[in-house]
């Protein structure tokens, strides 16, 4: 998997956690949007680890490591 290809999928993957996640918390729209920000923030570790064991499974045969990190695309999720 190229690098561009993995930075757009894990953008893909941050966009659609955040969204589900302020939809499914957060019931007022005035604060949707500035919510969405501060908790996504606070949550950003585990959605990175969590959008990168998707990004992985998805492209790689379950029998195969994980790629060698990568601290662009990880912090210290992958095998090493």
């Amino acid at each position: 998997m190229t690098k561009a290809l993995a930075m757009r999928s894990l953008a893909a993957c941050y966009v659609q956690a955040c969204v589900t996640f302020c939809t499914v918390i957060h019931s007022k729209v005035a604060h949707r949007i500035i919510m969405c920000i501060v908790e996504i923030n606070l949550l950003h570790v585990r959605v990175r680890e969590v959008c990168n064991r998707i990004t992985f499974d998805r492209v790689s045969p379950p029998s195969h490591k994980l790629p060698p990190c990568d601290p662009s695309l990880s912090q210290g999720t992958c095998q090493r």
